[in-house]
């Protein structure tokens, strides 16, 4: 789906925009969350199980800092860039036309669509439903059986795990070399970051393509 159009606001409208803006890049500001390791992944999934045509690969990325991390689609990631760059244009034209016009930049949207953030321990999934946007606990949590083998993934040695997720089994590769209980999605809690991880009918994948530290 592409977005493009242009919001105008009102005086009051602009004026508790800002506000809000401002409000959250003060929070931004004061490290509730800052990442310092970026580890980007390539999904490959299955939208009907029964039409294997409805694949699709994305990439996605996995923001690892202090307090937590967050995992999306790197599209929704580069939206967000983008979008960032068209809100600082219209505070800076509003600063000298005293009206706010917002400019909605035309980008396509992600087509995986789930974010999954975790602050102290607490995780969260956003997602959408049509229109509508969800916040909730995640339900599943995958409980592991570690295995003795091991692999090479992406110059890494990985281990093997097996692990349970609801009704779905998966396989996992971690590493003890990046010793981080972080992994995709809502995969976590493996002695290393997971670099690998397919469920059972190969149905979905998420592999690690890069990793690199960075604010």
């Amino acid at each position: 789906m592409d977005w493009g159009k242009t919001i105008k606001f009102s005086k009051f409208q602009t004026v508790l925009f800002i506000f809000l803006m401002s409000t959250n890049y003060l929070l931004c500001q004061e490290g509730i969350y800052s990442a310092n390791l970026l580890c980007k992944y390539r999904i490959s999934s299955i939208d009907d199980t029964l039409d294997v045509s409805t694949r699709y690969v994305e990439l996605a990325t996995l923001q690892i800092g202090d307090k937590g991390s967050l995992f999306r689609s790197h599209q929704k990631f580069v939206v967000d860039s983008i979008y960032n760059q068209a809100f600082n244009k219209a505070f800076d034209n509003a600063s000298s036309t005293g009206g706010f016009t917002f400019v909605s930049p035309s980008v396509s949207s992600a087509v995986f669509e789930p974010e999954v953030f975790v602050n102290n321990g607490n995780v969260y999934i956003y997602d959408n439903i049509y229109t509508d946007s969800y916040r909730y606990k995640p339900v599943n949590k995958c409980s592991w059986k570690l295995i003795n083998e091991t692999k090479m993934i992406s110059g890494h040695l990985c281990k093997k795990a097996e692990g349970s997720y609801g009704n779905r089994m998966v396989i996992a590769w971690y590493s003890n070399e990046i010793p981080i209980p972080e992994g995709p999605y809502n995969f976590k809690g493996l002695p290393g970051l997971i670099l690998q991880i397919d469920d059972v009918q190969m149905n979905n994948q998420f592999l690690l393509i890069s990793l690199e530290k960075r604010k």
